[in-house]
This record gives structure tokens, C-alpha cells and sequence, in this order.
């Protein structure tokens, strides 16, 4: 832990004794792992102690971008503290050095918030980088434990819907290639078995995999959710932090917001592309989805925004099969 607190200065190091970190059931001297939000909070000036720490936190920061240690995991929750706590303004400024490195910061809790935040205070250009960064893993990274927050948030902020669209939604319509599916298995091939497999890989949705999937689901129920009501209910508070609505920057003294389109158009724009495949999804699998607990609230809201005979016909029929 003193090791840790020279990051943020020699104010913290050498006066630390005067730090206390109150936990549930006593009062110590030092946390055992200091952060730079609770080093802040148990200074008498809160201000200079944020300003000094920031400071000493962001050479180290600009250190440690120069030598490339975006993959280490120490280095990533180093600038998820600093992008957590420092001005929106800071965060932006810091973007142009992380974003062409978001697919190694997604290994991450950490480094996944700070591409998260990155895309919430980054200029367009920073969000298109983003996603040049991200092409090719957006499937990968959604089922990723952690990765997913990042893409949810990118889609979430960005204005230019018809780059998102291509970039990333359009990679999870398309059905993993069938060299990448032999390669997982195992022994000589069965000429009948791949026929057999071929029809039954036409009939499956590209995006079953996704709603079944607690992280993967997350992405289709952000755009389906219709307000902040609805999202309270499939996310949760530690999501909701990042996920939250109308980040803004000053500049020349104002609070400006980071995205100029209403989040209600951006996220209609999203949605409607992806309605046929949508809807496809539940007159295909709706058996799999009730199954499910997270494909069944997948299932739920699309029923709810784009109601039909089909899909209700489809529901009716699975629930008949048991």
C-alpha cells in the first residue's frame, strides 16, 4: 500500500499517518489498497489534494503510454482511476493516447471503464477510432465478462448511427465463418454431419448466441429498453454508473453536452436496424428463449415493441410444446 500511495505523490507518502480509511466496523490509519477517490475523500482540502494527486497520477500515466503498457492490468486500473476522477476535460485531452489501444484495455474491469469513459467524453473522432480498434471482436468482446460495458457505452453515445451500424452491428449479423467452426473440432470429418450441420446453422439466428447470454444480452436490451425506467430493470447500479445519461464537457465555460443527437433518436436509428433480425430471432428460437432468463427478457421486449401474429404465434407454439 505505500508503495502504491508514491503514485500518487510524496504529499500522500510522506503523510500518509494522517489518512484514515473508514470501513464498516473500525477506523485504520491506512487502506491496504489505496485508491485515488478514497486518498481524496480523507483529506482536510479536498481540492489540493485532488489537484496534486491528479498530477502526479497523470505523468505517471503519460510514462507509462510512452513505454506501451496498455496490456498490463496495474497500468489499467491506474488510468481507471484517473479517468473516474479527473475533469471530463482531462478524460478528453487523455483519449487521442488510449483509444487506437482499446482492444488491449478490454482484458479488463478497469480497462474496460476506461475505454467506456473514453467514448463517453472522446470528440467523434475518438469514437470512430474506437470501433476501427474494436473491428473484428465486437462479438468476442460482448460475451466478454468485462469488454461488453465498452461496446454498450460506445453504442450508446454516438451520434453517427450509420458508422456504429457498420461497424459494429452489422458484424453480429453475420454467422461465424465454418474454417473458424472446424478448427474447434476434433477427429475426421463426416461428410453427412457437416450437411446436417450446414442446414441446421441456416436455421439458427446469428444473434441467439448474444440473447442468451448474460453479458451479450445486455446490448439488445439496451436498445429495446424505451426509458430509464426500463433500464433500471435489466441493469445493474455498478452498470447504470457508466451507462449514465447525458455526459457532459465544459467548454469556454459551459456545460456542453458530448453527443448533439437526443439519445431517444440515436437509439430508434440503432433499433431499427436491427428489427428484422430481431424478430427473426424469436420466431426462430422462441423455444430457447423462454428457457432462458436472460433470453426471455430479450424476448419480452421485443414482443412488446414490435408486436405480431407471427410472433405471438411463435411463442404460443413453444409454450404448447411443453
Amino acid at each position: 500500500s505505500k508503495l502504491k500511495l508514491e503514485v500518487y505523490g510524496p504529499r500522500f507518502t510522506l503523510f500518509n499517518d494522517s489518512i484514515t480509511i473508514s470501513s464498516n466496523t473500525s477506523t485504520s490509519t491506512t487502506s491496504t489498497h489505496p485508491t485515488l477517490q478514497s486518498i481524496i475523500q480523507n483529506q482536510n482540502n479536498k481540492s489540493k489534494a485532488k489537484d496534486a494527486a491528479l498530477e502526479s497520477l497523470s505523468s505517471i500515466i503519460h510514462k507509462g503510454i510512452d513505454k506501451g503498457l496498455f496490456s498490463f492490468a496495474y497500468f489499467q486500473q491506474l488510468l481507471c482511476e484517473y479517468v473516474t476522477v479527473a475533469p471530463p476535460s482531462d478524460v478528453r485531452a487523455l483519449c487521442p493516447s488510449l483509444v487506437d489501444h482499446s482492444i488491449h484495455l478490454l482484458s479488463t474491469r478497469s480497462g474496460s471503464r476506461v475505454v467506456a469513459e473514453c467514448a463517453a467524453y472522446g470528440t467523434p473522432k475518438d469514437r470512430k477510432r474506437i470501433m476501427k480498434s474494436l473491428k473484428g471482436y465486437t462479438l468476442s468482446s460482448l460475451l466478454h465478462c468485462d469488454a461488453y460495458i465498452a461496446i454498450l457505452r460506445l453504442c450508446d453515445v454516438t451520434d453517427d448511427t450509420v458508422t456504429v451500424q457498420k461497424s459494429i452491428l452489422a458484424e453480429l449479423q453475420v454467422r461465424p465463418k465454418k474454417d473458424d467452426m472446424k478448427k474447434k473440432t476434433v477427429g475426421p470429418p463426416d461428410s453427412d454431419g457437416e450437411e446436417e450441420e450446414d442446414n441446421d446453422d441456416s436455421l439458427r439466428s446469428p444473434i441467439i448466441e448474444l440473447a442468451l447470454s448474460e453479458t451479450g444480452s445486455k446490448l439488445l436490451l439496451l436498445l429495446l429498453a424505451k426509458d430509464e425506467e426500463s433500464r433500471k430493470k435489466y441493469f445493474d447500479p455498478a452498470e447504470l454508473e457508466v451507462l449514465r445519461a447525458n455526459p457532459t464537457i465544459t467548454e469556454n465555460g459551459e456545460e456542453v453536452p458530448t453527443s448533439k443527437k437526443n439519445s431517444k433518436t440515436r437509439r430508434m436509428e440503432l433499433l431499427q436496424y436491427m428489427k428484422k433480425i430481431l424478430v427473426q430471432l424469436c420466431e426462430l428460437h422462441a423455444d430457447e428463449l423462454l428457457r432462458s432468463r436472460c433470453g426471455s427478457k430479450v424476448m419480452k421486449e421485443i414482443h412488446d415493441t414490435y408486436p405480431s401474429k407471427e410472433l405471438t404465434k411463435a411463442i404460443v407454439d413453444a409454450c404448447d410444446l411443453d
